[in-house]
């Protein structure tokens, strides 16, 4: 894993437990305790982490890492929400696919003046180039007509953890490969924008 999507998911989970919340499913299959993530959703207090600094020296966590976890945990709040059970904005409107709702939802919860997912830059996994990776934040187009963001990925890069809108009409951490994805949507391209 990355020390950045590290740093991500962690601030996720400081970020949660400030609030009092975890995210939903973390006894379970979550990314965010996971043996292979590295991550237990439990904050060492004992850790090296006493100073603020990241593996750059900067002092802060730069504007794209906090848009990105902020997505994750807006993303992450709403996970047990069910079609049918509970009445969420991006479930209305419906019956319908609202998988794509749900991630269009997250970003503009997130006030940041995101683009819409599906105007984003799109990396075919045909056109990937070696070493290229999705983000957590990104959009996830799978090959069938479904979409998620991504989450965080495993240590080794190649599991993608997701949040996936619509998943057995629920909204449902997952993860998946690159073998069931046809592109991702990737917000690179907007930062550096800015």
């Amino acid at each position: 894993m990355t020390i950045r999507t590290h740093l991500l998911s962690l601030a996720l989970l400081l970020g949660l437990a400030a609030f009092g919340l975890a995210p939903a499913g973390c006894e379970s299959d979550s990314p965010f305790d996971d043996p292979e993530t590295g991550l237990d959703g439990d904050v060492d207090s004992d850790s090296d982490s006493d100073s603020d600094t990241d593996s750059d020296g900067d002092t802060d966590v730069d504007e794209e890492d906090y848009i990105r976890g902020l997505l994750v945990e807006i993303a992450a709040a709403e996970v047990g929400n069910c079609e049918g059970v509970d009445d969420r904005p991006y479930m209305r409107n419906q019956p319908g696919l609202w998988c794509y709702d749900f991630v269009h939802w997250v970003y503009e919860q997130a006030d940041q003046g995101l683009p819409a997912p599906i105007s984003l830059p799109q990396m075919y996994i045909t056109d990937m180039p070696e070493g290229w990776r999705p983000e957590p934040g990104d959009l996830v187009k799978y090959q069938i007509q479904h979409y998620a963001m991504v989450a965080s990925l495993s240590e080794d890069e190649i599991t993608v953890f997701t949040i996936e809108g619509n998943w057995n009409s629920c909204v449902m951490e997952r993860s998946t490969t690159d073998a069931d994805v046809e592109y991702y949507g990737y917000l690179a391209d907007w930062f550096d924008a800015l």
